[in-house]
This record gives C-alpha cells, sequence and structure tokens, in this order.
C-alpha cells in the first residue's frame, strides 16, 4: 500500500514507525508527476533529533545508512538501528514534505 501526498507516493502508508533495535528499515518516496520527473526536481532527506530541542538535520549516506535517489523515487535505508535513530525522518521533493515518526524500541532488555 501506498500513501499520495501531492505529487509524492509515500510508502509504507502510515506515517508512525515501531522498529526494534539492531534491525533495518526503510522509508520510500515516489515521484508521480511525470511533469515534474522530466523537470529535473530532486529529492531530500531530513531528521529531526527529538533529543536535541527538535534539531533538523540534512541526511547524508554513511555506513548504517544508505540514501538511493532517482528522479523519480528515493529510498532511506537505515541498518543495525539504535534508540538513538528515534526521531521524525522527512522527505521533501521541493515543496511537498512527508514526515515519518521512527521510535526505535530496545528489543535487548530483559522482560521479567
Amino acid at each position: 500500500m501506498v500513501y499520495l501526498l501531492g505529487d509524492v507516493v509515500i510508502y509504507p502508508h502510515y506515517d508512525f514507525l515501531h522498529v526494534k533495535t539492531g534491525t533495518s528499515m526503510r522509508l520510500t518516496c515516489l515521484q508521480t508527476n511525470t511533469k515534474e520527473v522530466s523537470a529535473g526536481f530532486h529529492f531530500s532527506w531530513y531528521r529531526h533529533d527529538l533529543h536535541r530541542f527538535n534539531e533538523l538535520t540534512k541526511l547524508v549516506g554513511n555506513h548504517r545508512m544508505r540514501i538511493k535517489s532517482t528522479p523519480e523515487a528515493s529510498v532511506l535505508q537505515l541498518f543495525n538501528t539504535t534508540t538513538d535513530d528515534t526521531g521524525v525522518y522527512r522527505c521533501t521533493l521541493d515543496d511537498d514534505t512527508f514526515d515519518f515518526t521512527v521510535v526505535v524500541i530496545d528489543d535487548t532488555r530483559r522482560k521479567d
């Protein structure tokens, strides 16, 4: 299932995700307006760090994060998640934005 926001399709179709520590997650935005694709618009990813007073940071790939973008789509993959990855992830395509709230749950704690 997908979620349509303006000219951007969002997958997963919900905007609140629970992820366990040590797992991977994938967020996808798809461009649906063929006129804008040909015009060369591009995607960007940001993250609101909930632990640092909602600081908004532009994301770039690193050893645990991969961002692959084409004019038609952008995928953010995060590997080996930690609780520090909890935050609001924002996909933008020029004037369109969509926020994913991601909560990473510590799966290593003992359950009594």
